[in-house]
């Protein structure tokens, strides 16, 4: 009765703060976004605010109303984010939050800001290093989420701003995202351990089904730390469960997944899927060796630690339109513009409805989609999108590729087709790939440096897409990349 009590107490507490407070969004309350409140409804006209608040204030999807408060409402003249790598503050070193400064009043044009800053003394400098974050760039590049892209340098927003005047957005009329099939922590009473599956005898029989001694299958669980770069089978299960489990790296021919679940129960729904998956891992990092980690698979459930993407129920052949954009989701440029966009760890559809992919035309969704089924494909449970290709017209020939050099060639092909495709030129891949010489720079803390670094230098990814790049600096965009243009009115 005492713990009932409590809680009917503190959600009688909540209830009132919501109704106190009116810039709050609907989910959690937390205490930082009440002060920033409470400070704008004290404050008379052009009273004077600073504070330090977390970095979720410039990236939270909840945040958005308090955003939309400090920039209607405000002249808000400072974010200026850092990270506690060197203990600011006597917390966790990965903590990242800013400095906000300006005056209440009157309408923001434009926002000095700077992310990932880890000196304060850069902070205490008459001029402190920033970019000037225009009110209209931020309608543009976060039309849904108000939400500010990190941008390190005013180039990065020059050149996210022309991807997505190229671009169409990637959720949406095409495309439709939903977290996992099964909630890890929810179904779990629906899940069989593999590994006591094949104490009862269960055996892989190569097609991605487990099968028991008395006839009954299981289904591989796929989670995100299986799967990799267009790679269904980058790790297997070591051991441990939850927080403890542990992952290596998968041999060729192997599925070793931790969970399995009932084949027939997930086979009677089939008629509702498509037959083949696009996922993407829904747990990620900015500053790791990549942040865009998407893959084709068969027609298994999925964790919901993997992203599942879906075709519109109209198009004629779903896994042409997977497979393209599992390409476009792999390539550098794409995963250039999610970096800049993701402030936190998880990849969901509030994230990815702001981010665009380029309009393709059909030689290139072809080329993009044959490239991202001979990489995903190596497996043998992944033969039915081989066939499946086929029977959609586009598949003949295609083959799986498992030798490296083959597949650094796929990949450098993506990359260069896509970068194309938004209208990329030279000049602006080097920015992207900025950091990635002979030398490698660990300044931009973004950046792709660490990816290939145990190749030599010509032969790391982010260099043989620099060397590929096809449009000259300067030259005219490739034709249909960019949205028809209207005659503005008054």
């Amino acid at each position: 009765m005492g713990d009932a009590a409590g809680q009917r107490r503190r959600a009688g507490a909540v209830a009132r703060l919501r109704a106190r407070f009116t810039h709050q969004g609907s989910g959690k309350l937390y205490t930082y976004r009440l002060f920033v409140e409470r400070c704008h409804e004290l404050l008379r006209d052009d009273g004077r605010f600073g504070m330090v608040v977390p970095a979720s204030l410039w990236f939270d999807r909840d945040a958005r109303p308090l955003r939309e408060l400090l920039l209607d409402a405000c002249r808000w003249e400072w974010l200026f984010g850092f990270e506690n790598r060197r203990r600011i503050f006597a917390i966790d070193s990965r903590y990242r939050f800013a400095v906000i400064v300006g005056s209440k009043g009157g309408r923001t044009p434009a926002v000095n800001a700077a992310f990932g800053r880890v000196d304060v003394g850069e902070w205490a400098t008459r001029t402190p290093p920033h970019v000037r974050y225009r009110r209209d760039e931020l309608r543009l590049l976060s039309p849904h989420s108000g939400a500010f892209v990190e941008a390190e340098h005013r180039r990065d927003l020059d050149v996210l701003r022309r991807m997505h005047e190229a671009g169409r957005p990637l959720l949406g009329d095409s495309f439709s995202w939903r977290q996992g099939d099964f909630n890890m922590t929810a179904h779990k009473s629906r899940f069989v351990l593999r590994e006591h599956a094949e104490r009862d005898g269960a055996r892989h029989v190569g097609d991605g089904t487990f099968v028991l001694p008395d006839g009954r299958a299981l289904l591989p669980l796929v989670q995100g730390a299986m799967i990799y770069d267009l790679d269904a089978n980058a790790s297997a299960h070591l051991d441990g469960v939850g927080h403890k489990t542990r992952w290596r790296a998968a041999a060729p021919g192997e599925l070793r997944p931790l969970y399995l679940v009932d084949a027939d129960a997930w086979l009677r729904t089939a008629a509702t899927r498509p037959p083949a998956r696009l996922v993407l891992r829904a747990l990620s990092n900015a500053t790791n060796e990549r942040t865009a980690i998407a893959c084709l698979l068969p027609g298994l459930p999925c964790g919901n630690s993997l992203g599942v993407l879906t075709p519109r129920p109209d198009e004629p052949r779903p896994l042409r339109a997977q497979a393209a954009l599992a390409a476009v989701l792999s390539s550098l440029a794409f995963d250039w513009s999610l970096r800049l966009r993701l402030g936190g760890t998880n990849l969901n559809g509030f994230v990815l409805r702001d981010c665009v992919v380029p309009r393709l035309d059909d030689a290139t969704t072809d080329g993009l989609a044959r490239a991202a089924l001979c990489l995903c494909t190596t497996p043998s449970w992944c033969a039915p999108l081989l066939a499946q290709a086929e029977r959609e017209g586009w598949g003949a020939g295609a083959r799986p590729v498992d030798d490296p050099a083959e597949r650094r060639a796929l990949f450098t092909a993506i990359d260069r087709a896509v970068g194309d495709a938004y209208g990329l030129d030279r000049d602006e891949v080097a920015w992207i790939t900025r950091g990635c010489g002979d030398e490698l720079d660990d300044r931009f803390a973004k950046g792709f440096w660490r990816l290939d670094c145990d190749l030599p230098g010509e032969s790391r990814r982010p260099r043989r897409w620099r060397s590929s790049s096809t449009c000259p600096a300067g030259a005219a965009r490739p034709t249909g990349t960019r949205p028809p243009r209207t005659r503005p009115t008054d």
